[in-house]
């Protein structure tokens, strides 16, 4: 959290770092966001490194990260409709 607050993507509480977050706004901004290692786990691929490919090939871009090729975020909308629209495809494969 404290990556996201420094980065300007989520307040605190108030002005000391020590302050907590506001879970609303959490929550807001996992609806808007996925990270690497959510998408990892959904759609089983085994290393981290080849999410972004992965997504790439699917004309998903990042939509931030917060060091330089490290902790990327993606628009989950895009994300989940690219796991669905993979998810269907799985299916039909297996019939």
């Amino acid at each position: 959290m404290s990556l996201l607050a420094n980065a300007g993507r989520i307040r605190r509480k108030g002005t000391s770092s020590l302050r907590l977050f506001e879970r609303r706004e959490i929550e807001a901004f996992g609806r808007k966001y996925i990270f690497v290692a959510e998408i990892q786990e959904r759609a089983a691929i085994p290393r981290a490194r080849d999410v972004r490919t992965w997504l790439g090939a699917r004309g998903v871009r990042i939509a931030f990260e917060l060091a330089q090729d490290r902790y990327l975020a993606f628009d989950r909308s895009r994300v989940e409709r690219v796991l669905a629209e993979e998810a269907q495809h799985a299916l039909q494969a297996a019939k």
